[in-house]
């Protein structure tokens, strides 16, 4: 019955008007709209292009350095403000920027300074890589491995291998970020096998389609591929906005050493305007409310970055903490009508900032 009645709820805000009353309540306040990842295929490129359409048809675009403009009190916004942000730098970006642009919608890409310069990959690719080609059918990982308690996950099959590796990924994210390196360093022994030849600069070498889909449609290495700051020029010079996300991507709550979280914050900065010019806004890695500490906070203020997004669900209100930015979160996998409702201000939690 419940279910009934959230169905028929549902019927009318879609179907009779509902959405666009909450969308027009909401005028004044701030979208920042998330993406990771981007799928190649027909379907995922048709999903996205209709919530783009319906993005643009509902909300005004602007960019993120209007609404730091707005934050400081320096510039005005339109009513229902919108703007896109994707983080890490990966290079399927490149498929959505058409359509962004065809859209007209402004995007602002957060990079990872490190593994755009073939440095590093990001470490959660590294366990789902590893994981996902273990010849082992089991791994056992000890707190001498770097595992905060022993871990026995199963790798029978590709389900398993996915389950092991989610499971793993959220015990890293809690580990100090010293002991987190230290497991993913010792990852590759663990599992028995090497990293394919996909790291390193020869990253940036490698063309969408080059490298083979081994993992499958639901998941190809190719996806793990960054762009190259070649590309990244490019696409500055066609309007898009960059920021810094790190130089290597750690949980920064978990980052205890002084100078490594200043490196991390900063660094990226520096890289990031060396080949666009600037670099004014930063996205904090996880940017759940326990991923971030005051003393980040406090760095990313100093390092002079105007605004910085987390991951915490909602719409900004005009007063908004600038350092505290809140994102309502889509890829094309989810729920266009939660989609569509979160952007309308239905599942915004407003206060999320205050749990901090």
């Amino acid at each position: 019955m419940r279910s009934l009645l959230k169905q028929a709820s549902r019927a009318v805000l879609h179907n009779a008007g509902g959405l666009e009353l909450f969308i027009r309540r909401n005028r004044r306040r701030i979208a920042i709209v998330t993406f990771h990842h981007f799928a190649s295929d027909a379907a995922s490129l048709e999903e996205l292009d209709q919530r783009c359409a319906w993005i643009k048809l509902h909300f005004t675009p602007v960019t993120l350095d209007q609404i730091a403009d707005a934050l400081d009190g320096s510039g005005p916004l339109p009513e229902n403000p919108i703007t896109i942000t994707v983080d890490d730098g990966y290079r399927d970006f490149l498929v959505a920027h058409r359509i962004f642009k065809r859209h007209g919608l402004h995007s602002t890409v957060f990079l990872v300074s490190g593994f755009l310069d073939g440095e590093c990959w990001l470490w959660v690719d590294i366990v789902h890589t590893l994981l996902m080609h273990s010849p082992r059918t089991e791994l056992v990982i000890s707190p001498a491995g770097g595992a905060e308690t022993e871990m026995v996950l199963p790798l029978f099959t590709i389900d398993d291998r996915k389950a092991s590796a989610r499971k793993l990924t959220e015990a890293a994210k809690q580990l100090p970020d010293e002991e987190r390196r230290r497991l993913i360093a010792n990852l590759p022994e663990l599992c028995g096998s090497a990293l394919p030849a996909l790291g390193g600069l020869a990253l940036q070498h490698l063309k969408l389609g080059e490298f083979p889909d081994t993992l499958g449609a639901e998941q190809s290495l190719r996806s793990f591929l960054p762009l190259t700051w070649d590309e990244v020029r490019e696409l500055a010079a066609a309007g898009v906005t960059f920021g810094a996300h790190t130089h290597t991507h750690p949980i920064l709550s978990r980052v205890t050493d002084a100078q490594r979280l200043a490196d991390e914050i900063r660094q990226p900065k520096d890289r990031v305007a060396a080949e666009v010019g600037r670099c004014n806004h930063f996205c904090y890695p996880n940017g759940g409310p326990g991923d971030i500490s005051e003393a980040a906070v406090r760095e990313v203020e100093a390092a002079g970055y105007r605004t910085a997004v987390t991951t915490s669900a909602g719409l900004n209100e005009r007063s908004q903490p600038r350092y505290r930015l809140l994102r309502v979160s889509t890829e094309t996998q989810s729920s266009r009508t939660y989609f569509y409702e979160s952007l309308a201000g239905l599942h915004s939690h407003a206060n999320a900032a205050n749990e901090y």
